[in-house]
């Protein structure tokens, strides 16, 4: 009997449900838990917030807030504000601080600085200002988000060496002289508040119509609900709009984003101590406490050192210090602005002294004349600038005149040449060494030295070497160059060796000529110039060779060190040394 044959059911197809795949486009990156850490810095030192931590953020803020009170309302006097303008400014800049700062000791809030280039560019009234602060943290935000913190390496260091203020020894035992050292403390750090409520009696007490003072008048209550930056203003039956808003604050809109940027990372980084720290995080939260701010009426913002320097010595743990300091001044706004109507003007005079007074780093210019007296030029150029033609613009020509020095020591790099005399395995030769890399502008300073040291050193016959040991890259420009001079060297029939080209720089020559001598170290050096094969590839000489362009590069080419005692290259034993600048 034929048996049915068994059927098969047919197979099932299952659809395998795969994990999503994690994006690998930059938005992507953005939104991985270490980038969410790393923007919002308060994740994660509140993971690790103690009751330790609670007495020294409470006095640094509550010390920090005694300072900030009176100098907000000497600088909304400053930038031609009235002084409530000032109060605004700061406590919006520690709130968001307490969110996104990276630095615990860091006070954000009004300055000098930004008071006195508000008052310059802000002619236009309180509107102008509170649009400015608007347009300068987007600005700084969008500086934030393009990563341009690599701006810290322009900025100049911050000196807080100076600012020496007195600190608590809790190491004491004595609880009579602990309570003396923490009073001297408070009176030194608090001065500006009891300078100012002592004042504020006097000229109370003398008030009526021989009032000796100038007083600062009216102060108005309360906090500003929260409203858009004004985009347009009504003046004398007129409209201004935005754009003619713009071109009245002219340059300004550019400049006070970039000094606040300038300020916050140098005094970011003078509180640093050797702890790194994120610039970009940095700036990314000015702008967007400057945002803030201006929804509050604020004027531009930045990082204040005579405020940080405070808070470091009042023994701050962490960001949250700067909560207790924005929590004084909202008190200070609703309960306390009918008393700073009898602060007197040469008063707040006298805080704003006081708090620019450490700023003069005077202290800098004796090292700097030990150490590098050239340094000297931008430091005075910065200095007579600002006076004369303007804090803004000094500074740029302080960067502009760096820039230049920077650039001028790279297009004239200190080439040294050596003169190594004849033995037993070569005739002798002229050894060049280019203190940097072979970049355009640098091209035509070593072509001539070079030249000059195949003249004069060698007299046109001693072969000439070339030590790249520092040379790690090579653009078209200086490669056309080099070409040029290869050239010049074959049409006189004088030998030219490079030791130790690096394979990149080496193939970015190739590509324009062919007839390139390459010696992979100085070890194989006597033997290339003992047995006449300058004019050869290294092929001969080590195996596993690959041709680039005409120029066989050996697979057993080893980097030079940096090492150029006479341990490391014993060719260098008797020398005579000239260096061409």
């Amino acid at each position: 009997m034929n048996q049915p044959l068994p059927t098969t059911k047919p197979p099932v197809l299952t659809r395998v449900q795969h994990p999503p795949l994690l994006p690998q486009n930059k938005l992507g990156r953005c939104l991985t838990r270490k980038t969410l850490h790393r923007r919002l810095p308060c994740l994660t030192w509140m993971r690790s917030y103690s009751s330790d931590c609670i007495p020294g953020d409470l006095l640094a803020g509550f010390t920090v807030g005694l300072m900030i009170i009176p100098q907000a309302l000497a600088y909304g006097i400053v930038a031609g504000l009235t002084p409530n303008y000032g109060l605004y400014s700061a406590f919006c800049g520690c709130l968001v601080y307490f969110l996104l700062g990276s630095t615990m000791e860091l006070n954000l809030g009004p300055t000098a600085i930004m008071a006195l280039m508000t008052m310059q560019y802000s002619q236009g009234g309180p509107e102008y200002a509170v649009l400015l602060c608007f347009t300068s943290g987007v600005i700084e935000l969008v500086a934030g988000i393009i990563n341009l913190g690599f701006l810290i390496n322009f900025a100049t260091r911050a000196k807080v060496g100076a600012v020496r203020w007195p600190c608590v020894d809790r190491s004491s035992r004595a609880v009579g002289q602990r309570v003396l050292r923490q009073t001297i403390f408070f009176t030194s750090v608090g001065r500006n508040a009891v300078v100012v409520v002592v004042a504020s009696l006097i000229a109370f007490m003398l008030d009526g119509d021989d009032q000796p003072f100038t007083l600062t008048g009216f102060v108005e209550p309360g906090i500003r609900p929260f409203a858009l930056p004004p985009f347009s203003i009504e003046a004398n039956n007129q409209t201004i709009t935005f754009t003619d808003i713009m071109s009245d604050v002219g340059v300004g809109v550019v400049m006070i984003p970039f000094i606040a940027i300038l300020d916050q990372i140098a005094v970011v980084s003078a509180f640093a101590k050797g702890r790194t720290f994120d610039a970009t995080q940095e700036i990314i939260a000015l702008g967007v406490a400057t945002i803030a701010g201006s929804f509050f009426r604020s004027m531009p913002i930045t990082g204040s050192l005579s405020r940080t320097a405070v808070n470091l010595s009042s023994g701050v743990r962490t960001p949250a210090g700067g909560l207790v300091t924005g929590v004084m001044v909202l008190l200070a706004l609703t309960f306390l602005t009918p008393c700073f109507a009898f602060i007197p003007k040469a008063t707040l005079a006298a805080v704003i002294i006081c708090a620019v007074l450490h700023m003069v780093d005077y202290e800098v210019l004796l090292p700097l004349w030990r150490s590098k007296r050239i340094d000297l030029i931008p430091l005075s150029v910065t200095f007579v600038a600002c006076l004369v033609w303007g804090l803004e613009w000094g500074i740029l020509v302080g960067i502009g005149v760096n820039l230049s020095m920077l650039l001028y020591s790279i297009a004239t790099p200190t080439v040294k040449v050596t003169t190594v005399l004849p033995n037993k395995q070569h005739g002798g030769y002229v050894l060049v060494t280019p203190s940097h890399g072979v970049s355009y502008p640098s091209t035509s300073h070593i072509r001539a030295a070079v030249r000059k040291a195949g003249l004069r050193q060698a007299g046109g016959s001693l072969p000439i070497v070339i030590d790249c040991t520092f040379i790690d890259m090579a653009d078209y420009t200086s490669a056309k160059g080099i070409k040029g001079m290869i050239e010049d060297f074959q049409r006189r029939g004088q030998v030219l060796v490079f030791v130790g080209l690096k394979p990149r720089v080496m193939e970015t020559i190739s590509a324009l000529h062919e007839g390139v001598t390459v010696c992979p170290c100085f070890e194989q050096l006597d033997e290339i110039l003992a047995d006449g094969q300058t004019e050869e590839t290294l092929g001969a000489l080590n195996g596993g060779e690959r041709n680039v362009g005409g120029v066989v590069l050996s697979s057993m080419i080893a980097t030079p060190t940096s090492d150029t005692s006479e341990a490391a290259n014993p060719l260098l034993s008797t020398t005579t040394f000239h260096e061409h600048k």
